[in-house]
């Protein structure tokens, strides 16, 4: 599973960090300025999460959070206030990877016995295009800020559904 202790963000002055209750009753992401000055809840949860990133943009965190069921949620938290937004709900043998630039695009990893599959997910439609999906890989990958979309000859899905339904 993939931790990050805290991301800087995009212009530098800002840290987004998860922070644990003493009583392991709570997790939430708080923001702090690099100079220490302002401190502040960002997103609250009562599951595990993992920060995951900063929009290119810097105005939200990518967050994972667990659901308490097998299945666990992609959140956008964003920074100057307000609701998060659920990006996904993924089945439990998947995972979130990355974001694209342009917040259309996720990119997972599916773990089949031993294999990591990548794949991406349109987020508008919910479609799953799988760009690598063979056992000789093991790799977690990112976004390629000029490419989205798989290349000509990628592999299609093995398995059904990354995304969990959320009926």
């Amino acid at each position: 599973m993939l931790r990050r202790l805290a991301l800087l963000s995009p212009d530098g002055r800002w840290l987004a960090y998860p922070w644990v209750t003493v009583q392991g009753k709570g997790t939430s992401v708080n923001v702090i300025s690099i100079d220490g000055a302002d401190d502040r809840l960002l997103y609250q949860a009562t599951t595990p999460i993992d920060i995951r990133k900063w929009t290119t943009s810097g105005d939200a965190v990518v967050v994972r959070e667990a659901s308490g069921t097998p299945q666990h949620r992609v959140i956008l938290a964003p920074f100057g206030g307000g609701p998060p937004r659920e990006l996904l709900r993924l089945a439990p043998n998947v995972d979130a990877s990355d974001l694209a630039p342009d917040e259309r695009t996720m990119v997972v990893t599916r773990q089949n016995g031993k294999e990591h599959d990548i794949g991406l997910i349109d987020l508008a439609t919910g479609s799953e295009i799988w760009t690598l999906a063979e056992p000789t890989n093991d790799a977690q990958c990112a976004v390629h800020p000029r490419r989205t979309q798989p290349s000509d000859g990628d592999a299609e899905p093995q398995s059904p559904g990354l995304v969990e339904d959320r009926s």
